[in-house]
């Protein structure tokens, strides 16, 4: 006695944060960054002649050529190492020289 509508007293309320809530049906996965793709669709503009993967931006293209073509245009002033990306030798030099400001 005392329920209305035939529910059990122990259950929560309807809208209850606490309600279970039905399985979702297998959706495929969602993509949170849809540029990323668009080399997978066809509209990338750069091609990589030694392994045809696909590039939107040609900076990215051309920082992955340097991978194939073991270039390192990027010297350490100290010590003479190289390196194929910028941001690899200002992490040298804050980390083995103690540079933090790098004259250009």
């Amino acid at each position: 006695m005392g329920t209305a509508g035939g529910e059990e007293e122990d259950s929560p309320p309807a809208g209850s944060p606490h309600q279970e809530r039905p399985e979702r049906a297998a959706a495929a996965p969602r993509t949170r960054c849809p540029r990323k793709n668009r080399a997978r669709r066809g509209t990338a503009n750069y091609t990589c002649p030694f392994c045809a993967k696909l590039f939107l931006d040609k900076s990215k293209w051309s920082r992955h050529l340097c991978a194939h073509t073991g270039e390192k245009p990027f010297v350490c002033s100290i010590c003479a190492r190289r390196f194929s990306r910028k941001d690899n030798l200002q992490t040298h030099m804050k980390d083995k020289h103690r540079i933090f400001k790098m004259q250009y």
